[in-house]
């Protein structure tokens, strides 16, 4: 049996994962310190919504203001991406980080998240290959090395961590050292996720598809692991070797499903026509949309 050098198990006591990278660390502290009342969010930019909603971990509405922001940005879609990786939607995390190195390809805060999305995957292999292109063009980072550290180790290549880690004090003697709530435990699942809950818990999502594993849900209900669900979307929307599996959820007596039309009640249906009547009725006067009235379709 290969042994763990000692070097390694000192750092182990005091390890948690790195931090994900990312562009917003100043502006989640300005949210926390100004954080306005809800009646004056219009008067932030969508991407300032956005910070805000990360710093109060309301990461789905966090989404939702990043998309009205703009999109050309790779600044955009890397703090998208962070939002995606809180609510562990590992494959929507990559879609937004992969856009983002698309509009910067020397983006090593995307190029890193990638590798966290691959260690949370498990595939060790594709993560570590990630984290040395991020140190290519961010060789004195910390935090990436504290990352590949934590990668070679999960991998059994201990001689590799300890290097890592080595680097990585010998940068930040402190890079160990960070707040519990600023880092994501990249080695849970949506699985594992789900295994977590109550079996009296019922899972409700009517934000989009792939923020929930549908196949882990269905063994989930299936096997009484939880009570019942309620879904609006589904990953066979973007996936269609989900088909199988919706027609199961959607045949079970514990579901309730709507076909993505959830928000179309009367009232809201309602209020969408009143706010694309003043945005009209705005844009012949001259006067300024309200950003938060401007849909910006942001997926990929």
């Amino acid at each position: 049996m290969m042994s763990v050098p000692s070097t390694i198990l000192s750092c182990l006591a005091l390890l948690c994962l790195a931090p994900l990278a990312s562009a917003q660390q100043a502006d989640t502290s300005y949210a926390r310190s100004s954080a306005p009342a809800g009646a004056y969010m219009y008067q932030l930019s969508p991407e300032a919504q956005g910070d805000l909603y990360v710093a109060r971990r309301q990461y789905i509405a966090a989404i939702e203001a990043y998309r009205h922001a703009p999109l050309m940005s790779a600044r955009t879609w890397l703090k998208m991406g962070v939002a995606y990786h809180h609510l562990f939607a590992m494959d929507e995390a990559l879609k937004a980080y992969q856009m983002a190195i698309h509009l910067d390809s020397h983006n090593s805060d995307a190029l890193n998240n990638i590798g966290a999305v691959y260690h949370g995957k498990r595939e060790y292999g594709n993560a570590i290959k990630w984290y040395k292109r991020a140190l290519k063009y961010a060789p004195k980072t910390a935090a990436i090395y504290c990352n590949l550290g934590t990668t070679y180790f999960a991998a059994h290549k201990y001689k590799d961590a300890e290097k890592a880690y080595g680097h990585a004090f010998a940068l930040d003697p402190k890079a160990f050292e960070h707040e519990s709530n600023a880092s994501i435990d990249e080695g849970s699942t949506r699985e594992e996720r789900i295994a977590q809950m109550k079996p009296t818990a019922f899972v409700i999502n009517t934000a989009r598809g792939g923020l929930v594993e549908d196949r882990d849900l269905l063994t989930a209900l299936t096997s009484e692991r939880l009570a019942g669900a309620g879904l609006d979307v589904f990953m066979s929307e973007s996936d269609t070797s989900y088909k199988d599996v919706t027609r199961q959820l959607v045949a079970l007596p514990n579901v309730i499903a709507l076909p993505h039309a959830g928000a179309s009640t009367r009232e809201g249906l309602h209020r969408t026509n009143m706010v694309a009547a003043r945005c009209v009725v705005a844009v012949l006067n001259g006067t300024p949309v309200p950003p938060e009235c401007v849909v910006a379709d942001g997926r990929l």
